[in-house]
């Protein structure tokens, strides 16, 4: 039996993957995302375990925060519309973040906390490799 982390990593990755968003993806889980900047023409939505928080929920049970990176990565093509590309991208990891807010992850027990985007993408790749990249700190509750 896979931990509880695993298993909502694989439920999240589920749910990006059955979702009809406006952009088509398929979505992985990694431990150790690291594609090849020549790759990065095709859109890459990655899932990260991340962290994982225990605290007291009461004297006999246990309250996990298990947190989750949400990579939303794709190479600008600099002879199109740039500005128009990054606005799809970013469109593209706000629906993520609805999405995520509105849908239980099917068969675990894991009910979302919140969702972050610190900073909403990162402008030093965007500067320097016309790389978007948008990450999205979503974290599910858990309690044993």
């Amino acid at each position: 039996m896979p931990s509880t982390t695993i298993a909502i990593a694989d439920a999240l990755t589920a749910l990006l993957n059955n979702a009809n968003l406006s952009q088509a993806f398929t979505a992985v889980r990694s431990y150790t995302p690291d594609f090849a900047l020549p790759e990065m023409t095709t859109l890459r939505v990655t899932v990260v375990p991340s962290e994982r928080e225990q605290r007291p929920a009461a004297r006999t049970r246990q309250e996990y925060d298990h947190t989750f990176l949400v990579g939303i990565q794709q190479k600008i093509d600099p002879d199109e519309d740039r500005d128009g590309q990054i606005d799809a991208l970013m469109t593209l990891e706000e629906e993520i973040a609805e999405l995520l807010r509105l849908f239980a992850l099917e068969g675990t027990p894991a009910q979302w906390v919140k969702t972050e985007a610190k900073p909403i993408f990162d402008t030093n790749q965007l500067h320097t490799l016309s790389l978007f990249t948008g990450v999205l700190a979503v974290t599910y509750r858990t309690w044993s």
